[in-house]
């Protein structure tokens, strides 16, 4: 465990010193719901520390959700799996556009929806999945996770890809708050 949070940590080094414009807060997790179904957690930072809501949270240079609610000490991130956070990706060999959906069928497994990818799309499993910065909420580069598989969709007109997640959200401890980035919000 604590050599997970070792390299953990260095990855976090690393992605703070390739974005200098990246301003972090450090927060620890008080509170695992464990009655969502899609998780959240509470953080022991909120809007005195210069927490907002949307501010993505990373463990490592793993995105691992978005913050939902923010009170003076403490805030809510809802995780990847949630229905209400989407995030403009790409994959980093093929560079295609996509973004990720939260279905409940899959999530239970530890699986996110990567959507809008191209009917003939090159992406296959083992694909890595990271945040593209589209839309200004999350930054460019985060890593999202590994594609487990690739299937066309119920319709016949797309393809579908299921993505598990880098981070392991039962560790979760000690995250990091992007409060501000370059491209926020545009």
């Amino acid at each position: 465990k604590t050599l997970h949070k070792l390299r953990a940590y260095e990855e976090f080094l690393d992605v703070k010193d390739r974005n200098p414009d990246y301003s972090f807060t450090p927060a620890t997790v008080i509170l695992k719901d464990s009655s969502d179904i899609y998780g959240s957690f509470t953080l022991n930072k909120g809007s005195d520390d210069g927490v907002s809501v949307n501010d993505p949270v990373i463990y490592g240079e793993q995105l691992v959700g978005t913050v939902k609610s923010v009170n003076k000490n403490n805030c809510t991130v809802y995780t990847l799996f949630n229905p209400d956070v989407s995030v403009s990706a790409y994959e980093i060999r093929t560079r295609e556009d996509c973004y990720t959906e939260t279905e409940f069928s899959v999530s239970k497994d530890g699986l996110i929806v990567l959507s809008g990818l191209a009917k003939n799309t090159s992406v296959v499993s083992g694909g890595i999945v990271c945040s593209s910065g589209i839309g200004g909420l999350y930054p460019k580069d985060l890593i999202i996770g590994t594609v487990k598989s690739v299937q066309t969709d119920v319709s016949g007109l797309g393809i579908t890809a299921f993505v598990e997640p880098d981070a392991d959200y039962s560790q979760l401890n000690d995250v990091f708050i992007i409060t501000d980035f370059e491209g926020k919000n545009s």
